[in-house]
């Protein structure tokens, strides 16, 4: 068990770093005189380092081989690096390090013991493969890899290229002092410790950060420490250096809960972390609140009108569930008196489907719910049509009246004092209400009423359209203003009960029902809770609002005063372990990677999981992955699922703001909470050193996506690479119009990216708008997809090359709780 603690402190020790630095400690030295002298490791390290952990032998002893390494993770990279573990039962010491700030080279350093040194040699090197300035370089331990000895007792294990910047560092005096991570390498105090140091994505470049960076860590350059086991947790230190060191200290200890801070201290630029019996549990959850907690913190803390917007989660909670009773304007006369009368200047109403079942129709929607959140608690009624989209004419929201039970805001009537309203669940039935109260009698009288017999039967099941859901991507007010709205597949991908019309009796004095046929065309349960984001009062800046200049302005006002505060509050109630952060990024951007997803082929899927040991905790869950085609983008679309299958696909994305910079995810979709499909992201790379859920720091790799050729709308070609420690991929796919179709994600496909989780356990959960749920791809397979390369440690489970490659060409928002499996710190057992 203490090997399996040490192998796994590699982890989190080159993982802490996260994306500042890696511990340090040795000077540099000359070249030894003495054959059998063991060298000074670090002198031997090339200027272009960009980190390392050095083990000294009483680390070494413990360290148990990882069986079948695969992972970019320094714990599988040193097992693999030592010929599986046979090189660190004999060294005094060994340093694995990233000689590069790209990360997919490795070198491991070792000064071996001088007895048995030859034979161990003999026993781990095969056949000559080349001379380098008067040292021999030869294949090592049935490998792809080289090892030269530089004495009889030190010796170096790596790619051909880096071994020859470990011969010329040696030969010509070393260059780690020159490297950016030289002012941030320190001595440990004890020879015991396992020490490193680290360069994060700040010391080599401008990194974004979620507000003004203040508060974030993600300018953080470089991180050190000194780690030792202390039976089951740690002793030592982490030390972070960035310039707003002081004051990210002094906010993080103010938010963190009652007697946690002693952990974080600061000085000048140096962040400071005592890990004094910390469990790998609490380094989880520390990470996730320095990292994730105060991120969402510098998010809100530039909430503003002009600067950040606004989000939060919104819960429409169960029992009641959500209904939605659907009215259809009686005639076109009907239709233009409401526009005239109710509409926002240049509105006009549109027909869509709500139910997958219909035939478009002008409808109006009155939905009645439960709801929680930053924005409303408690009952509420909204009265919504359906009206093009000012710029891009498709179907949305407009909400034209809404009560609530609590105290509500909005842009039309400002703050909204409480009203009679209510949501029920009675023995048997849904029972809502609406009340309307005379302001001269103070007479209450009913404004609308229903009863919906309740449970219904299984036979009632329906499914909404997606359009119907798309439309919440902006939800108009009546003077044209909108708020932004998010869901996931608790509000696309869920039945809902179709209610007869002899379960449902209503009761409707209000004037909307002047427009409407007395008779819904259906009334429809959501049969569970939704989970949506919204950013309130998104558009405040568009020409087209139906406001006087001043009332812009008031609104402006009003939600600079109420919103940042609102916002913040949720962020810093997050430190304290209530609801999860929230953070948002854009994906697809303008010179960024292209949302692409490659699709394998699994031919037996649990076979893998059985290989990466997660067997007994995962289901493999078949799904279609395409769900319709589209002539082109903006034609009816054919919805129709292909048959379900199971792949391994490789996601490739990158996110803005993100310092991880483009990622390539391996995922695989399971079974999840309730049955529900879910993704679990089996490898997790990106190009630049990153927060890892199995790793704490990610180790970077190679992941370049780039397009290759465009020939207007004839054709579009990209060319994607990814090479880790363990993995070569090389391929090119090209999209051809009118020969390559355009398809649809099959809903239940996007819903498995609802939940994403790692191996571990530690999942996010996601939300996205309607160019996730209903932006067609560019789909392509067979000989439009030409593989160059393709090396995996999953080659024994999948095809030999790509069933399909599915391309998004747009941009898109995601909202995420990141961690939400982890408990925040402080907070947990």
């Amino acid at each position: 068990m203490a090997g399996h603690r040490i192998v796994h402190a590699l982890s989190l020790v080159l993982a802490l770093s996260l994306g500042p630095s890696l511990l340090s400690a040795c000077s540099s030295g000359g070249n030894s005189a003495v054959e059998a002298q063991p060298l000074e490791l670090l002198a031997l390290l090339p200027a272009s380092t960009r980190g390392f952990v050095h083990l000294p032998a009483a680390s070494l002893a413990s360290i148990a081989p990882v069986a079948m390494p695969w992972r970019q993770h320094p714990a599988d990279i040193l097992s693999h690096y030592s010929g599986n573990g046979a090189l660190l039962g004999n060294s005094a010491e060994v340093l694995l390090a990233q000689p590069d700030i790209n990360g997919d080279r490795f070198v491991l350093l070792a000064n071996v013991a001088a007895a048995g040194a030859d034979q161990l040699f003999d026993s781990l090197a095969g056949a000559t493969a080349l001379e380098y300035r008067g040292y021999t370089l030869v294949a090592f331990a049935a490998t792809d890899l080289l090892v030269v000895r530089l004495n009889r007792v030190s010796w170096a294990v790596g790619a051909q290229a880096t071994l020859q910047d470990v011969v010329d560092a040696f030969a010509d005096g070393g260059g780690l002092q020159d490297s950016a991570i030289a002012p941030y390498l320190a001595e440990s105090a004890d020879s015991d410790d396992i020490r490193f140091s680290y360069g994060l994505p700040a010391l080599y470049g401008e990194v974004g950060t979620p507000g003004s960076g203040a508060h974030s860590l993600n300018r953080a350059l470089a991180v050190r420490g000194s780690l030792s086991a202390d039976g089951g947790g740690w002793q030592g230190q982490l030390e972070f250096f960035a310039t707003n060191a002081e004051g990210y200290s002094q906010r993080l200890t103010e938010l963190l809960p009652e007697g946690t801070a002693q952990v974080i201290s600061a000085a000048g630029e140096s962040l400071l972390v005592d890990v004094a019996s910390m469990t790998s549990g609490d380094f989880l959850a520390l990470f996730k609140s320095m990292v994730h907690g105060m991120n969402g913190v510098d998010y809100a803390e530039a909430v503003s009108h002009g600067g950040n917007p606004p989000w939060m989660n919104f819960d429409v909670g169960a029992d009641p569930n959500s209904i939605f009773i659907n009215f259809e304007f009686t005639d076109a006369a009907a239709r233009a008196a409401f526009e005239a009368e109710h509409l926002p200047a240049g509105f006009v109403l549109a027909p869509l489907r709500v139910l997958a079942l219909d035939e478009p129709r002008y409808f109006l929607v009155l939905n009645i719910y439960q709801s929680s959140g930053g924005l409303v608690e408690g009952a509420r009624a909204e009265w919504s049509v359906f009206v093009e989209d000012p710029v891009t004419s498709e179907p949305r929201f407009l909400v034209i009246q809404a009560a609530a039970e609590n105290i509500s805001l909005d842009s039309v009537n400002g703050l909204t004092m409480p009203e009679p309203v209510s949501h029920v669940l009675e023995a048997d039935a849904i029972v809502s209400y609406v009340g309307l109260v005379d302001e001269d009698t103070e007479q209450e009288t009913t404004y609308f009423a229903s009863r919906i017999d309740w449970p219904q039967p299984p036979s009632a099941d329906v499914l909404f359209a997606r359009e119907f859901v798309v439309a919440n991507d902006y939800i108009f007010w009546g003077n044209a203003v909108a708020d932004r709205g998010l869901y996931n597949g608790t509000v696309h991908a869920r039945y809902g009960s179709l209610i007869g019309a002899d379960a449902i009796s209503l009761e409707d004095n209000s004037p909307w029902s002047d427009f409407i046929d007395p008779e819904p065309v259906h009334t429809v349960v959501y049969q569970n809770a939704l989970e949506i984001v919204i950013s309130p009062w998104w558009n405040l800046s568009e020409a087209y609002l139906d406001v006087t200049e001043a009332y812009r302005q008031e609104l402006i006002n009003t939600k600079n005063g109420f919103y940042p505060t609102t916002v913040l509050a949720i962020a810093e109630g997050a430190m304290q372990g209530q609801r999860p952060s929230l953070t948002t990024t854009m994906t697809g951007m303008a010179d960024a990677v292209t949302t692409s997803f490659i699709h394998f082929t699994l031919r037996d899927a649990n076979a893998l999981l059985d290989y990466l040991g997660a067997g007994s905790r995962y289901t493999p869950v078949a799904v279609p992955y395409v769900g319709g085609t589209v002539a082109a983008p903006g034609a009816e679309p054919v919805y129709e699922d292909e048959a379900p299958r199971s792949y391994l696909t490789l996601a490739l994305y990158q996110r803005d703001p993100d310092p991880c910079a483009a990622r390539a995810e391996w995922q695989l979709v399971v079974a999840g909470p309730n049955d529900r499909p879910m993704t679990l992201i089996i490898e997790s790379l990106s190009a630049d050193a990153c927060l890892d859920a199995e790793a704490i720091l990610g180790l970077p790799a190679l992941v370049r996506q780039e397009q290759a050729g465009d020939s207007g709308d004839d054709s579009r070609s990209w060319r994607t690479r990814v090479e880790a420690a363990f993995i070569r991929l090389d391929l090119q796919a090209t999209w051809r119009s009118g020969i390559s179709p355009w398809v649809l994600p099959s809903q239940a496909w996007i819903e498995a990216g609802d939940r994403t989780c790692s191996l571990g356990g530690v999942c996010n959960a996601n939300f996205y708008d309607g160019m996730t749920l209903a932006q067609p791809l560019m789909h392509m397979g067979g000989t439009d997809v030409d593989v160059t390369a393709l090396s995996t440690p999953f080659d024994d489970f999948i095809d030999p090359a790509p069933a399909a490659v599915s391309v998004r060409g747009e941009a898109a928002i995601l909202g995420t709780n990141p961690w939400i499996t982890v408990p925040v710190y402080g907070t947990h057992e």
